[in-house]
């Protein structure tokens, strides 16, 4: 121990009885280093055995932490990602609802703030404003037939005049 010390520090092993059992011998460990002010050789030893019994423990605690975690991680992102692919799922059905020509969809409940909250949000403005689109196409359209209906009974009456007026 004191040439290691004097080398720089470092551990050395050896075997040394058990004090609640000196007929047993088991390994120790002791780190040794030299006090450069002093001169003194300053050394602290365990034995290994008390050593591997701590780190095991530590060993337990961490395997049952990081299994935890992981157990916790993946519920947490299975809860997330069930709970984004069926906002998803919903916002697809609803475009698949417009792309057969049903518009009577009703909006979309907006719960979130997020990325998906917004593509909500998004995507009920395009249904809204394609609904408002194709009611004033529809508005349009009956107004055009409304003037063709006028302009067909318009005709029949000039038509009849000039028959009048050639008779």
């Amino acid at each position: 121990m004191i040439q290691r010390a004097k080398q720089g520090g470092g551990f050395t092993y050896y075997k040394w009885p058990l004090p609640e059992n000196p007929d047993q011998m088991k390994e120790k460990v002791v780190y040794s280093a030299l006090d450069p002010n002093w001169g003194w050789v300053v050394a602290v030893g365990a034995y290994t055995h008390e050593i591997n019994a701590h780190a095991n423990l530590l060993m337990v605690v961490l395997a049952v932490t990081l299994g935890s975690a992981i157990l916790i991680g993946a519920a947490v992102a299975f809860l997330f990602a069930n709970h984004w692919s069926k906002l998803i799922r919903r916002i697809a059905s609803q475009a698949q609802s417009v792309a057969q020509g049903d518009l009577s969809i009703s909006a979309l409940e907006l719960k979130s703030k997020d990325e998906l909250g917004e593509l909500t949000h998004h995507v009920n403005q395009m249904f809204r404003q394609l609904k408002e689109t194709i009611g004033h196409v529809a508005e349009t359209a009956h107004q055009v037939a409304a003037t063709s209906e006028q302009l067909l009974a318009s005709s029949e009456e000039t038509s009849q005049a000039a028959e009048q007026i050639s008779a």
